[in-house]
């Protein structure tokens, strides 16, 4: 890619793991504002078995390839495509291969984060809509708008399966985090606030890393935002049910919780409460994969 002449305001980070069912028509939503010079692509591919379904953007303007020889998480993955970005780009989209950009969403974005009253903000993140693949279109209910806390410390997509409409209280909505789907970040923020030279906590392989972020830039004192007069498309193309996911899988979930309470963003007492929640999430998990290991036997 030629970063002599190419100055995005925006890099988009994708990390891509065996994503070609989704990748292209991740990137054809970008297309207009690659074309538009707005931003660059920075594809980290994460040791997928094969790789050859991203060769068709060798050689395009914009795009940026970087091939990982093996899966080496999320989050490292993550701050590899980071420390490859444009100098001149003000804002970072880390963004997954199967969330899908609206039209003039990214400009809109930026926009709203230029704006004086927006200074403090680290992230901002429009609704994100769920999305058939199957259908190829948009489905009218919504897939996260944000990231929200039960009162003993279960995180979960804030109206997630509701109508756009169902929102009719969504600015009361307080101390959202963001998902990491698609966060729109502001680099100043970033670079003010890496841990060992890194955006990302690669404690986290996947799963609950958005939710340490999100804690780690409002602990420092940055302000989050999910806009609920814009939306991007996401289809989770990973595992959609609990059944489906591996053991692996489960334990690295369940890992992130336990990394997250032990940094203490919370007060005592919740932390206390959220201790209690975790023992019993933990036993839960322990005998869900007790069981699979002896249905597997069978």
């Amino acid at each position: 890619m030629d970063r002599v002449n190419y100055k995005p305001d925006i890099s988009v980070i994708i990390v891509t793991y065996n994503s070609n069912h989704v990748i292209h028509k991740c990137i054809d939503f970008l297309s207009n504002d690659l074309n538009n010079k707005i931003i660059e692509i920075v594809l980290i591919d994460n040791g997928s078995k094969d790789d050859q379904y991203l060769s068709e953007y060798d050689n395009r303007p914009g795009i940026l390839i970087h091939k990982l020889k093996k899966n080496i998480g999320f989050c490292a993955a993550n701050n590899v495509g980071y420390n490859k970005i444009s100098k001149h780009s003000k804002y970072v989209l880390f963004l997954n291969p199967d969330a899908f950009v609206t039209d003039g969403l990214l400009q809109n974005l930026y926009n709203f984060m230029e704006n004086e009253d927006s200074k403090n903000i680290a992230i901002c993140s429009p609704l994100l809509l769920r999305y058939s693949l199957e259908k190829n279109k948009p489905l009218e209910e919504l897939d996260s708008a944000g990231i929200n806390k039960k009162w003993y410390g279960r995180y979960y997509d804030s109206y997630r399966g509701k109508k756009i409409r169902d929102l009719k209280n969504f600015a009361d909505e307080k101390n959202l985090l963001i998902c990491g789907a698609f966060m729109f970040c502001r680099q100043k923020s970033l670079k003010e606030t890496l841990r060992n030279g890194k955006v990302w906590d690669e404690r986290f392989f996947m799963w609950k890393d958005d939710i340490d972020l999100s804690l780690y830039l409002m602990e420092k004192g940055w302000n989050l935002k999910v806009l609920s007069n814009f939306y991007a498309y996401h289809c989770r193309g990973w595992n959609k049910k609990r059944l489906d996911m591996s053991s692996s899988g489960i334990k690295l979930s369940m890992k992130g919780d336990w990394v997250i309470h032990l940094k203490k963003f919370y007060q005592t007492h919740n932390q206390l409460v959220h201790f209690i929640y975790l023992i019993f999430k933990s036993l839960i998990v322990f005998t869900e994969i007790t069981f699979r290991k002896v249905l597997l036997k069978k």
